[in-house]
């Protein structure tokens, strides 16, 4: 399966009787988007005449609405419509190792549930609503190790705890861990290699030691390695 993000910047609804339309914004209510069709851009003009209703504006398509992140054939490129659909941005998505997926970005709701930046959607394309860890801010990269999910981004608050730009999550149990690094600046990239997980960002201090836009980080206590490479 692969992934793309759509966004959208407004949309129009239209009655099938005639000429009632309303515009719309994110925040509306996710049941009228997603039984309509919608340009992906704005419309200028809108004319009824025998039985057809005639759109002009600034859109190059319209089509149904899918939300901001979709999954299509590998090999035919169909969309699956059984995709819950994302409110907003979605930035990255990570496999959650089962046949699901967690999807970060900024969007206050997915399908009728109401979640914010980050979610898991299970396998069988249903959203987790006993998972809700609602981060302050957008996450930018997720990354599955084992039964933990890192977190790294421009939050410094999730699951209602205090994390600065990078917080990890038992799979198993959908709990927030104690592992703090507490970053100084924004997380963008994790990698987990045996026990350390390699950070970079734009942090000055994280793990408890000065470093500059990367470190190496211990899994189990959350402090900083000796591992300090230079960055000019």
């Amino acid at each position: 399966m692969t992934f793309s993000i759509l966004l959208l910047k407004r949309f129009f609804i239209f009655s099938s009787a005639g000429l009632l339309f309303t515009i719309t914004s994110y925040a509306q209510s996710e049941d009228h988007r997603t039984q309509n069709w919608i340009p992906n851009s704005s419309i200028s003009r809108l004319e009824h005449s025998n039985g057809y209703t005639m759109l002009s504006g600034f859109f190059d398509q319209v089509g149904p609405y899918t939300g901001s992140a979709v999954v299509t054939n590998a090999t035919t490129g169909v969309v699956d419509a059984s995709m819950p659909k994302v409110n907003g941005d979605v930035y990255v998505v990570a496999p959650d190792g089962t046949g699901g997926w967690y999807l970060g970005g900024y969007f206050d709701g997915v399908d009728t549930v109401k979640i914010q930046n980050l979610v898991h959607i299970k396998s069988d394309k249903t959203v987790d609503r006993n998972w809700k860890p609602n981060p302050d801010n957008s996450p930018s990269v997720l990354t599955v190790s084992g039964n933990t999910l890192y977190v790294g981004g421009y939050f410094n608050s999730i699951a209602g705890q205090p994390r600065n730009h990078i917080a990890s999550f038992d799979i198993t149990t959908g709990t927030l861990t104690s592992w703090n690094p507490n970053a100084s600046g924004d997380v963008r990239s994790i990698e987990v290699v045996g026990t350390l997980v390699y950070v970079g960002g734009s942090f000055t201090t994280i793990g408890g030691f000065p470093r500059t836009a990367l470190a190496a980080i211990n899994s189990t206590s959350g402090a900083a390695t000796t591992w300090n490479p230079v960055i000019t």
